[in-house]
């Protein structure tokens, strides 16, 4: 797809982006599901002849997509009817056979993300250092290269890609909880976040644990990278309030 093409590409992933991250930071949306709905987002964004889908039309197919996530983590839409936005071209995307991450949450059975393959993940490993040193990097990626395709086994050998994309996983978050740690310790007032409640009022939380359970559930590289970004996307937010201060504006949900 030719991204340029797309009218305002670059508002709309940021805008996906943004509201993905405050679920991650203020409701129980892991990394799995965060990754999946990332990528379903973005193919209503790059499909050809949406190319001149309106942001405030993104903004609301987002929310909606986080509908039962919100619901189960206390958040409300206030004044639903005020914020309706006319989906159009885009209301096939909530047919059965179409964007289903609110009903497969609602019974528990959201799928885990499959595996990219081998290729995805031996790039994905090479940004992982300085998480992991040069000599595991390459052991690890001839490895992976004569590994069978396949989703993790939970056996104590690694034997499968999938083996293997948790088992680094884990080693490198190791590595990167120090960091972590160290970062809460440095800049407590970074991971103090406004949640805007139902009545219009803001309330200060704590969303440390939040990223730390987050954190803690990450089973693959992918989510690993996708989680430490956040982190560091959350940090340049605080540190630059001036470019983000509109940010809560495309996020409907309030506390109840």
């Amino acid at each position: 797809m030719d991204v340029t093409k797309i009218q305002l590409y670059d508002e709309k992933k940021e805008a996906i982006t943004r509201i993905l991250d405050a679920a991650v930071k203020t409701m129980d949306f892991e990394q799995k599901n965060y990754l999946t709905t990332k990528a379903q987002l973005m193919r209503i964004v790059e499909k050809p002849g949406y190319e001149s889908l309106g942001l405030p039309e993104v903004v609301a197919v987002s929310n909606k997509l986080l509908s039962k996530v919100a619901e189960h983590s206390g958040y409300v839409v206030p004044d639903k009817g005020k914020k309706a936005v006319g989906f159009g071209r885009i209301k096939a995307f909530f047919s059965p056979a179409g964007l289903t991450l609110a009903d497969t949450d609602r019974q528990g059975e959201v799928k885990k993300q499959g595996l990219k393959g081998q290729k995805k993940l031996l790039q994905l490993i090479r940004l992982l250092p300085p998480y992991i040193s040069s000599t595991d990097l390459e052991l690890y990626s001839a490895k992976i290269r004569s590994a069978p395709l396949g989703v993790a086994t939970s056996s104590k050998v690694a034997r499968t890609t999938g083996d293997f994309d948790q088992l680094i996983a884990e080693q490198v978050l190791d590595a990167y909880a120090v960091e972590f740690d160290a970062l809460v310790k440095d800049e407590p007032d970074a991971f103090m976040e406004a949640i805007v409640m139902a009545s219009g009022a803001e309330r200060m939380v704590d969303i440390r644990v939040k990223l730390r359970k987050q954190l803690v559930a990450v089973a693959s590289v992918g989510e690993f990278l996708s989680m430490k970004d956040l982190v560091d996307r959350h940090l340049r937010d605080h540190r630059q309030p001036e470019k983000t201060s509109n940010k809560n504006k495309m996020f409907f949900w309030r506390k109840k």
